[in-house]
């Protein structure tokens, strides 16, 4: 069964996670840049104080959405770049 956000949100949520609160995504300036990708993942962006830039992380729903896995935080300084370093973590997870 294909995954959507709602559907990670919602199972992410009734699992007794917080990760998509209103609250956290607020505390850590966060923001979801993308959509779901076929191999569940999705970048955010963060930005953890007034005076610095925004840095991009992606992440990986695991479980449904139940768990979000964290993939290089912060590790990207565009939103380009997370896109690219996506894109070649899917490719080493194929071949």
């Amino acid at each position: 069964m294909k995954l959507t956000m709602a559907d990670i949100k919602r199972n992410n949520k009734e699992a007794g996670y917080h990760f998509f609160d209103k609250d956290t995504m607020k505390f850590f300036n966060s923001r979801i840049e993308t959509g779901l990708y076929k191999d569940n993942t999705f970048i955010t962006s963060e930005r953890y104080d007034y005076n610095s830039s925004r840095e991009y992380t992606i992440r990986r729903a695991v479980d449904g959405g139940v768990k979000i896995q964290t993939i290089g935080l912060g590790r990207f300084k565009t939103l380009e770049d997370a896109k690219i370093g996506r894109k070649k973590l899917q490719l080493n997870r194929e071949g």
